[in-house]
């Protein structure tokens, strides 16, 4: 049995430090009888699901307060109608212990913080009720070591058909077979065969996954890791490989196209639902797109090639376990801005995105007059013909002066033909700053190529 959670990083000193820690916190609790939940402020009309009940659930529950973003607050458990709870500064001390757990070797790996939190807060509570028969540090490290393993994920992405599969560094692109998918629905139907409502529910799912995933691409990686990190890193990975995947389509370079390439679910195409009345009464619906957009693209394999062979196969380095140099790093930074911008609908807002993208990769610090640096370093750099450099200058400025408008003034962007072209002149930069990125040693060494450029 492979073991991937290498208990022994844990230092001696670090350990009985968080140990103390820990059992001070313990202490915190504070017991309040059990309040029943508030009343709504009124009835809603919402259709409720099934309700939870006590029979429902498995195990001891861990409860917690949480804020109108759904994050924590204060946690606690129910014991002889008593509310023991870590709340207010009490929780704001478990807090910060579990965050020195997760800074420290091996708990630093793989782990996300909301399993920490649930762990340390499970080890609390046994020691709050005297039935703790390991130190933190020892629970903790049992249950790492059981939880961290090696997963296969594959994250859907929707809006985009891939030809067949290929490889950018760690990660697999594939069109989604759904045979994988018929393969799985008979395996729970074979366990089933005797519930005929289960084996009805399975038939009526697989029919409503079927039309959500066929048509969709897989971007298949493996990660190390407890579940609840791995699907946090599987979906932050998708979010990035998605972000490629948008730079290589028509839409980057379309002014007024966007591309809602997500991860499956979390793509955005704004609808519309519109009730005619009719003497106060519904008599017609009206839905549909509000906006148009790229909302299903097929990427051949051979323009795929064609693309990787022109320079675009060093993106694979931002896949791969290498560590990237600060100017990979700024590249990179600059590719997911401008993409992000790319996935908008709002003219305004993928503007805003595209020149965060420049300043981002083209300047050396805030000091620099954006304008003048950003503008010329462009043009240096993707135009050899003095006439075009003069017109990539001011292009980019009145591009920014459309930036300054919306910002400082609320003002639309209303220039299609200059948006045309500064979008154009964007992706062959990032197209060259891509295919050109392991020249450079560093991210000052490339703004120095660039400078050379304007004063030879």
């Amino acid at each position: 049995m492979t073991i991937y959670f290498d208990r022994s990083a844990l230092h001696p000193n670090g350990a009985k430090a968080l140990n103390e820690e820990a059992e001070a916190i313990a202490l915190l609790f504070e017991s309040k009888p059990l309040q029943p939940s508030p009343p709504p402020a009124f009835e809603t009309q919402r259709e409720i699901g099934p309700t939870i009940t006590e029979e429902d659930i498995i195990g001891e529950p861990i409860m917690s307060w949480t804020d109108l973003k759904g994050r924590a607050v204060g946690r606690y458990f129910v014991r002889d109608g008593q509310e023991v709870a870590l709340r207010n500064g009490n929780y704001l001390q478990f807090r910060k212990l579990v965050e020195k757990v997760a800074g420290k070797k091996p708990f630093n790996l793989g782990l996300s913080l909301e399993f920490l939190e649930e762990q340390t807060f499970l080890w609390l509570q046994a020691a709050r009720l005297g039935s703790n028969d390991q130190s933190l540090c020892d629970h903790l490290l049992d249950r790492c070591e059981a939880a961290v393993s090696l997963h296969d994920m594959a994250v859907p992405i929707a809006s985009i058909e891939v030809e067949r599969a290929f490889k950018l560094g760690n990660i697999r692109i594939s069109p989604f077979d759904v045979r994988r998918l018929e393969r799985w629905k008979t395996k729970l139907l074979q366990k089933n065969d005797a519930d005929l409502e289960a084996l009805s529910a399975i038939e009526e799912r697989f029919q409503s996954l079927r039309k959500q995933l066929a048509g969709s691409t897989l971007i298949e990686v493996s990660i190390l890791g407890e579940k609840k990190f791995v699907e946090a890193e599987a979906i932050r990975i998708a979010d990035e490989a998605a972000s490629v995947l948008r730079f290589l389509s028509p839409a980057a370079i379309i002014s007024n196209l966007a591309f809602p390439c997500h991860p499956l679910g979390s793509e955005h195409r704004p609808l519309k639902t519109i009730l005619h009345l009719a003497e106060g009464e519904i008599a017609g619906l009206t839905t549909g797109l509000r906006q148009q957009g790229l909302h299903h693209w097929g990427l051949q394999f051979a323009d795929l090639s064609e693309k990787m062979n022109a320079g675009l196969r060093n993106i694979a380095a931002f896949f791969s376990d290498r560590h990237l140099t600060d100017h990979e790093q700024r590249v990179k930074s600059a590719l997911l801005s401008y993409s992000r911008g790319v996935a908008s609908y709002d003219p305004n807002e993928r503007l805003i995105y595209a020149m965060f993208a420049l300043e981002h990769l083209l300047l050396k610090d805030g000091s620099e007059p954006i304008q003048q640096n950003v503008g010329e370093r462009i043009a240096f750099l993707i135009e050899q013909d003095p006439k075009r450099r003069k017109a990539v200058v001011s292009n980019f400025k009145k591009a920014y002066q459309l930036r300054s408008r919306y910002v400082h003034h609320l003002n639309s962007v209303e220039n299609e033909e200059a948006l045309q072209e500064f979008y154009k002149n964007i992706f062959v930069l990032l197209y060259t700053a891509i295919a050109d990125m392991k020249i450079h040693s560093n991210h000052g060494a490339f703004l120095d190529h660039i400078d050379n450029k304007k004063f030879s």
